[in-house]
C-alpha cells in the first residue's frame, strides 16, 4: 500500500507522525520509526520494541486506546498506520476547548483506557496530554512507543527518548529505569493530568503534589514519592474522584440520616453493626428517593466490609443491583457504579452473578457508557457455568424485548459481533430475540 504524506503531525524520540492518504483516498495517521541521534547505540533493540509495542496496541481493541490499522514491520524504516485524530488533549487545553469546566469526560476516557492496559499487564509510563488524542467519540490513549511490558527485560530506554513536557507528568521512580514502571507510575501521571485542571498551585516535576484545593488529598495520594502509598488501582482513583465531583442529596428522614452518618465515617470504623443498619434500612418501607441517596453513598471500601458478612451482603447486593439497573445517573457516575457492582459480584453465587450482569447491561446501554457495556459483555463470553447459564436464560425470557433491545444496542455501541459470545448464550439470544 502506498501512502501520500499530507503534513507532519508530530515528532518524538522514537518516530515521526504524518497525516497521510492511502491509494483509496482514505486519510489516516502514519508513524514511522526514526530514532533520536542520541540513542543510535540502541537502534536495533529500539526498532524491535517499536514494532512489538505497535502489535500490542493493535491487539487491544478498546475505544479509549488509539486503533492501529496496519503494521509494516519489514519495511526500512518500519512504520504503522492508525486512525486520524481530530485533535490532541494538549491542543484542546492550549486553545481552551478543554478546561476546568468540562475536563471530566476526558479524564474518565483516559481511566477506561488505562484500566484495559493494566488488566493486560501493560503500563504506558509516558502518559501526558500530548499522548491523548481526541476523536469524534471521545479521547483515546496513544503513543505506546515508551510503553513498558511485564517481563520484557528491556529497561534501557530512559527519558532520553521523552519530550521535555514529559517531566511534568513522569513518576520519579521511572526516570532512571523502566523496570520500575507499574500501575502506580501511570496513576502518578494521571494525578498530574488532573492537577492541570483542578490544582491551584504550581507543581514540581517528579514530586508529590501539595495542593490546597478540595482535590488536594486525592492529588497527594496519587503522586506520593513512595509508589506503594499511591492508589492501588485506577478504580480506586476513580472512586476518590467521583466522591469529590458528584453531588449527593441530603437525607430527609431521621432514619436515613443515621445510615448516612455511618457511611460518612472513616472506612476503618465501618463495621458489622453499620452493615446491619444499612440492611435494615434497605428492607424498610422508606421512599425510593431516600434509598437512592443511601445507595449513591455506598463506596468500594464499604462494599469490601459488607462482603465480610454473608448473612447481610446478599440482600444488600441485590438491592444495589436493582438501584443500578433502574436508575438514571450522570454519565461520569456510571463508571464508578460499574466498579461497585463488580465488587458486589465477588460474592460469586449464581443469583448474584446473574443479577449483576443484567444491572451492568441495562445501565450501560441506557446511558451508552462503553466502559460499562464492555464489562457486561465480558461476562457473556467464553465459558459460562451451566447453572449460571440457565439463570441467565430465565432472566432473558422474563425480560424479553427489553433484553433484546439492550443487547442489540450493546453490539452496535461497542462494535461487537454476537458470534464472539458464548455459543450457548448465542442460542438463547437467537431463540428469544429472533421472534
Amino acid at each position: 500500500m502506498k501512502y501520500d504524506k499530507i503534513e507532519k503531525l508530530g515528532q518524538g524520540g522514537f518516530g515521526n507522525v504524518y497525516h497521510v492518504k492511502d491509494e483509496n483516498g482514505a486519510e489516516m495517521a502514519l508513524k514511522t520509526f526514526d530514532l533520536h541521534p542520541s540513542m543510535v547505540s540502541i537502534t536495533e533493540i529500539a526498532k524491535k520494541r517499536f514494532i512489538k509495542e505497535a502489535i500490542y496496541q493493535q491487539q487491544i481493541g478498546h475505544p479509549n486506546i488509539v486503533e492501529i490499522y496496519s503494521i509494516y514491520q519489514n519495511e526500512e524504516p518500519p512504520f504503522f498506520t492508525m486512525e486520524l485524530a481530530e485533535s490532541s488533549m494538549l491542543k484542546d487545553m492550549n486553545d481552551g476547548t478543554l478546561d476546568s469546566s468540562n475536563y471530566l469526560k476526558c479524564i474518565y476516557d483516559i481511566m477506561a483506557g488505562l484500566e484495559e492496559m493494566h488488566k493486560l499487564g501493560m503500563y504506558h509510563r509516558d502518559l501526558k496530554p500530548g499522548n491523548v488524542l481526541r476523536f469524534s467519540y471521545g479521547y483515546a490513549i496513544s503513543d505506546f512507543g515508551l510503553i513498558s511490558l511485564n517481563k520484557t527485560g528491556i529497561t534501557t530506554l530512559t527519558k532520553t527518548g521523552m519530550s521535555k513536557t514529559s517531566d511534568l507528568y513522569t513518576a520519579p521512580e521511572i526516570t532512571q529505569d523502566l523496570k520500575f514502571a507499574s500501575i502506580q507510575s501511570d496513576i502518578f501521571s494521571l494525578g498530574c493530568i488532573l492537577h492541570d485542571f483542578v490544582g491551584n498551585s504550581q507543581r514540581i516535576p517528579c514530586n508529590e503534589i501539595s495542593d490546597s484545593s478540595k482535590f488536594g488529598n486525592l492529588l497527594q495520594s496519587a503522586t506520593r514519592m513512595d509508589p506503594s502509598r499511591r492508589f492501588s488501582s485506577v478504580a480506586s482513583f476513580r472512586e476518590a474522584l467521583n466522591s469529590i465531583t458528584s453531588t449527593i442529596e441530603d437525607a430527609k428522614t431521621e432514619v436515613a440520616e443515621i445510615v448516612l452518618e455511618t457511611l460518612n465515617k472513616p472506612s476503618t470504623d465501618f463495621d458489622e453493626n453499620d452493615v446491619s443498619k444499612l440492611s435494615d434500612f434497605l428492607s424498610s418501607g422508606v421512599v425510593e428517593d431516600e434509598k437512592d441517596i443511601i445507595m449513591s453513598s455506598i463506596k468500594l471500601n464499604h462494599i469490601k466490609e459488607i462482603l465480610k458478612y454473608p448473612h447481610l451482603s446478599t440482600y444488600i447486593a441485590k438491592s444495589y443491583f436493582n438501584f443500578v439497573r433502574n436508575g438514571n445517573f450522570p454519565w461520569d457516575f456510571c463508571d464508578t457504579l460499574k466498579n461497585r457492582v463488580t465488587e458486589f459480584m465477588e460474592i460469586g453465587t449464581v443469583d448474584i452473578l446473574s443479577e449483576g450482569i443484567f444491572a451492568l447491561l441495562y445501565m450501560g446501554t441506557k446511558h451508552n457508557r462503553w466502559y460499562v457495556q464492555r464489562a457486561a459483555a465480558s461476562y457473556l463470553k467464553n465459558d459460562i457455568d451451566s447453572t449460571l447459564l440457565k439463570r441467565i436464560e430465565m432472566e432473558i425470557i422474563v425480560d424479553g424485548s427489553k433484553f433484546c433491545s439492550a443487547f442489540k444496542h450493546l453490539l452496535y455501541s461497542i462494535d461487537e459481533k454476537s458470534k464472539n459470545f458464548n455459543s450457548d448464550f448465542q442460542e438463547i439470544y437467537k431463540k428469544v430475540c429472533s421472534k
